[in-house]
C-alpha cells in the first residue's frame, strides 16, 4: 500500500527528555517535543532566575558545551541565529547572573543591564539603544558604589570614554541638554 505523507514524522513528534540546570525559575527535567530548541526549553522552564545570567546560556551534550547562546540578542535584535535544537539527555544550563550596570537619564531604553567581560561604556550605550533625542552625548556621570571617597561620581568625556570599563553596581547618568540648558 501507497506509504501516507505523515507515517516518516510521526516518529519524529516522541518527546525527549532534557535538563534545565542552574539558576531558573524552575529546574528540572522536561519531556519536549523533538523539533524543540534550547529558547524553548529554557522558556518552558520559566526562563532565567532573577539571579541566573541571560547573555551566557549553555547547550551541553555529554557533559561538553556544545553551544551558548545570549538572550540579548533575541531580545534586543530579534535575533534567533545562535538557537540549536535539543537532543535526549541534553542540559541546557543558566549560570549566575553576571556584572550589572544601570543606565539612567536620557537614554532610549534605561535599566540595568547585564555586560559581558569585555563590553565597556559604549557597549552599555548601544545596548540600551542609545541616547534619546534630547540627550547631551558628550557626557556622562558614573556613581561608583564601590568607591568610599569624595570621589563617588565621575563625569567622563564621550566619544573619548566609550572603552571605559564598568563595574558591577555602577549607575551610568546620560543628561539631558534640556535639564542644562534650563536656569537654575
Amino acid at each position: 500500500p501507497p506509504r501516507s505523507p505523515r507515517t516518516g514524522h510521526l516518529s519524529q513528534l516522541r518527546g525527549l527528555r532534557v535538563y534545565v540546570t542552574g539558576h531558573v525559575a524552575r529546574p528540572g527535567a522536561y519531556v519536549v517535543p523533538s523539533l524543540a530548541t534550547m529558547m524553548q526549553v529554557l522558556i518552558q522552564a520559566g526562563g532565567p532566575a532573577p539571579s541566573g545570567t541571560f547573555r551566557s546560556i549553555q547547550l551541553r551534550r555529554a557533559s561538553r558545551p556544545l553551544a551558548t547562546i545570549d538572550l540579548y540578542d533575541l531580545l534586543l535584535k530579534g535575533d534567533r541565529g545562535a538557537d540549536r535544537y535539543v537532543e535526549a539527555g541534553d542540559v541546557v544550563h543558566v549560570g549566575p547572573v553576571g556584572r550589572e550596570v544601570a543606565l539612567i537619564g536620557s537614554v532610549n531604553r534605561p535599566a540595568i543591564f547585564e555586560l559581558l567581560p569585555d563590553e565597556s561604556l559604549g557597549d552599555l550605550l548601544q545596548i540600551a539603544g542609545g541616547f534619546s533625542a534630547v540627550a547631551d552625548r558628550k557626557r556622562v556621570a558614573i556613581e561608583r558604589l564601590e568607591e568610599r571617597s569624595d570621589k563617588r561620581i565621575v563625569q567622563l568625556d564621550l566619544p573619548q570614554a566609550a572603552t571605559a570599563a564598568l563595574a558591577s553596581g555602577d549607575v551610568v547618568r546620560a543628561f539631558s541638554v534640556v535639564e542644562t540648558a534650563l536656569p537654575v
